[in-house]
């Protein structure tokens, strides 16, 4: 997961919010523009990892930094410097600073400020039952996390067959992945 980009999707979500926003209702956005774009070409914006729960998919990564768990002191200081909770279920923008959008690309600002702007008016359990429908989010397990009170691991391979791709597509973006990051703990980047 590049946290870089990902605080820069939140600040982004949440600057169209007027700086605060109910966090289930940004992760559910996220998600959304995560699987459109990896719809459109297979690879996600935010390169978090997901996990169904009963109220629908969640970023795992960033529900660990709205729940300061799971990361280090630094990723969590990171974090913090740029966002804080406001009241029990939102977060907020916290004051001036700005990570800027310069690891997002043209279409990837564009897909989310699409999204946002399709979402705008829904509240967070809109947006739930918006993610519940299986038609749409095939992959999300949140019945069966339901019932058991858990959460599922959804992995990318299974976000890309949900969204239409074929297998041999899903193993062959898969195969140039691990070249990528082959040849990028290579070069030390």
């Amino acid at each position: 997961m590049n946290n870089q980009k990902l605080f820069q999707t939140v600040h982004l979500l949440l600057e169209r919010e007027l700086g605060n926003m109910n966090y289930m209702k940004l992760i559910k956005l996220l998600y959304i523009a995560d699987k459109r774009k990896i719809s459109s070409i297979g690879t996600p914006i935010t390169g978090d990892t997901y996990c169904s729960m009963k109220n629908g998919p969640v970023l795992s990564g960033l529900l660990d930094f709205i729940n300061q768990r799971n990361h280090n002191i630094q990723e969590l200081t990171d974090w913090n410097e740029l966002f804080e909770q406001d009241g029990q279920y939102s977060i907020a923008i916290r004051g001036e600073v700005d990570p800027g959008t310069g690891d997002l690309s043209k279409r990837e600002k564009a897909l989310l400020n699409t999204v946002f702007d399709e979402f705008r008016e829904y509240t967070p359990f809109q947006m739930v039952d918006y993610i519940h429908n299986e038609e749409l989010f095939p992959e999300v397990e949140w019945r069966e996390a339901e019932r058991l009170g858990t959460s599922f691991a959804l992995t990318l391979r299974s976000l890309r067959l949900a969204a239409g791709m074929a297998a041999e597509e899903v193993v062959s973006i898969e195969e140039e992945e691990r070249i990528l990051d082959s040849e990028a703990q290579v070069l030390g980047v």
